[in-house]
């Protein structure tokens, strides 16, 4: 009786560690699918016909500009939290701290290399504009496939007011009422976000993720791009609606002698943008705009380049650049820097 009771206190006991081993496992390899790094999405192969403007920029720390710049903007936002005081004696503080900053360092920096997007497409109307934002995160793995199932639980399941989820081919479209006009639609995809302003956009940016098309024709924005030199922050965007002017308005801080500067945009052929980031922290960027003719470009170099001084007179950036007519094109090439400036505005 002794030895069946024996007997059957091992086996529970070999039964229960087996139990725990195929838990571990499946912890670990729980853990390990999340935290496996994705693939970085390349903004470029959402273009398509209808593109009338794009930008994308990559951010590698194999780039020594790229790892200055982030080493930096990590420094400028723990600026603050280093002047903090402790009860802890000085010699351990400094320990302390100096552990916790390395270790802050290096999850900030996890979070590269990343891409970022933007394209542009016509809305409704003869000025309207629709936007499509992309955040590729190569560190989120699959950290964002298990947001989206529990987003997508939470909603399907709460019903919340203003909140809606939609599902188009495999994916799951999110659309959040906001208090202006439009929506915030976002949808995720392995470790790639995307936000828009409407359900259409979102749509056909799933389209070309799911099925590109080989066969389609090609836009004046990719005709642009074949133009722009391979460098970590690259763009185009073509005039056929006015979009320039448009696009400048939403970013300029200010435009002087607006109707002249709209006229001259109007004359415009499209637009073309390069640059990467220096190891002083500076952005070396390139911008042409490609008007009709010499006589043109020569005319309105001086004025594009005011209009360009004048959008990013921001307080604190720091902006150096100079302009010159070269066939129908005028070149601006410029420097900006004082990116953390802003950073300590903000905090203060």
């Amino acid at each position: 009786m002794a030895s069946r009771g024996k007997k059957f206190l091992i086996g529970c006991g070999v039964g229960c560690g087996a139990l725990i081993l195929v838990a571990v496992v499946l912890s670990v390899s729980f853990f390990a699918w999340v935290s496996r790094p994705g693939e970085l999405l390349e903004p470029e192969n959402l273009l398509s016909s209808d593109t009338l403007g794009f930008v994308e920029w990559t951010l590698s720390l194999d780039d020594p500009g790229t790892k200055r710049f982030v080493e930096g903007l990590y420094d400028s936002t723990q600026a603050q939290r280093s002047s903090g005081q402790t009860p802890l004696p000085p010699e351990l503080e400094k320990i302390l701290l100096g552990w916790q900053d390395n270790r802050n360092r290096g999850s900030f920096e996890q979070l590269f290399p990343l891409s970022a997007g933007w394209l542009l497409r016509a809305g409704d109307g003869p000025e309207e504009d629709r936007h499509l934002f992309i955040l590729s995160l190569k560190s989120a793995g699959n950290r964002l496939v298990l947001t989206d199932w529990i987003l997508g639980l939470t909603l399907g399941l709460s019903g919340q007011k203003g909140a809606q989820k939609i599902a188009y081919k495999d994916e799951n479209i999110y659309q959040f009422d906001l208090p202006g006009p439009d929506p915030l639609v976002l949808f995720l995809r392995g470790n790639d976000l995307f936000f828009t302003q409407d359900l259409e956009t979102a749509r056909q940016a799933v389209d070309r993720l799911v099925e590109p098309d080989p066969t389609r024709e090609h836009s004046a924005v990719e005709d642009l791009l074949a133009r722009v030199p391979e460098a970590p922050l690259r763009g185009a965007l073509s005039n056929e609606r006015g979009e320039i002017f448009r696009s400048w308005e939403k970013v300029a801080v200010k435009i002087e002698n607006r109707d002249a500067v709209r006229k001259m945009t109007d004359a415009l052929q499209g637009a073309a943008l390069s640059g990467n980031l220096s190891e002083d922290g500076k952005l070396l960027g390139l911008l042409e705009l490609y008007g009709p003719d010499a006589e043109w470009a020569s005319l309105h170099a001086d004025m594009a380049l005011q209009a360009f001084q004048g959008g990013l007179d921001y307080e604190g950036l720091d902006l150096e650049a100079q302009a010159r007519a070269e066939g129908n094109r005028i070149r601006i090439e410029f420097q900006l820097g004082g990116f953390f400036n802003l950073l300590d505005q903000l905090d203060g």
